[in-house]
């Protein structure tokens, strides 16, 4: 097992955990590990999910792998055999990882973020896939930026602060039109960020920069949670929206063309 750090978490990892930081030291929050996890009784099964309740729950990637969060601190990944090692991983990041993340009361948005030089706060941008939030962060990096998080976004309210963090080790540039037509282009440790307080957001969009007001930051939230089936399907959804509002009221929600600086 390797030590890295992603989502603010120390991870002991069996599989690469490629945009995690290496230069760490245990212990251990979480581990993720290669076997099969003990059969359990289901109580909703929402296909790719399976949850028993929010301490056990999986979900199956069809002619790959299952992947099963025990206790939120524990990843199985139970992979067929002459599974393609950097599709495992690649599910591992984009979905079991931002799970646990959720069932330890987290929240989980689809942005990039990153902290400008002479700033301690990160600033991020909310978007869909092929929305230019990468494109953002490579240009963040060129004017010196510390990468925070490239496309998931983990926020920590740590005593009414919001903590930002993801895996700062670089980002992943499309080349082609599919969702697996992407490189990894990393970034030397002084440029990564392990976590750091979030400033402001902004929902990628064409028109002029507008701070959201009211509940208008709210549903941006809302609307650019990461895999949002999963806080629903393991009942956490009420204090997601108090911890959510939360944000809204303690972050700068944008919408428009993203700011390069805490606001």
């Amino acid at each position: 097992m390797t030590l890295v750090r992603g989502f603010g978490l120390v991870i002991q990892s069996d599989i690469a955990v490629h945009g995690a930081m290496t230069d760490v030291a245990g212990p251990a929050a979480i581990s993720v590990e290669l076997g099969s996890a003990r059969p359990w009784q289901v109580v909703v099964d929402d296909p790719p999910y399976r949850v028993a309740s929010v301490d056990r729950f999986d979900f199956t990637v069809p002619g790959l792998a299952r992947y099963s969060c025990i206790d939120r601190r524990r990843i199985v990944v139970d992979a067929l055999p002459g599974a393609d090692a950097a599709h495992v991983s690649e599910m591992l990041i984009a979905t079991a990882l931002p799970a646990l993340c959720w069932a330890r009361g987290g929240i989980v948005l689809h942005a990039a973020a990153a902290v400008f030089p002479g700033f301690e706060a990160a600033v991020a941008v909310a978007g869909p896939s092929g929305s230019g939030k990468s494109t953002w962060l490579a240009a963040a990096v060129r004017e010196g930026a510390r990468v925070v998080a490239d496309d998931a976004l983990h926020l920590q309210n740590v005593d009414g602060q919001f903590m930002a963090s993801g895996l700062p080790g670089g980002w992943f540039r499309r080349y082609g039109p599919r969702d697996h037509e992407r490189e990894f282009c990393p970034v030397p440790p002084d440029r990564q960020c392990a976590a750091a307080p979030l400033e402001a957001i902004t929902v990628l969009d064409d028109g002029p920069v507008r701070k959201l007001q009211g509940t208008e930051g709210l549903t941006a939230l809302l609307q650019f949670r990461h895999r949002p089936r999963i806080p629903r399907l393991l009942g956490l959804e009420a204090g997601l929206l108090a911890d959510l509002g939360m944000a809204a009221q303690s972050v700068a929600v944008l919408r428009g063309q993203p700011v390069n600086q805490p606001v």
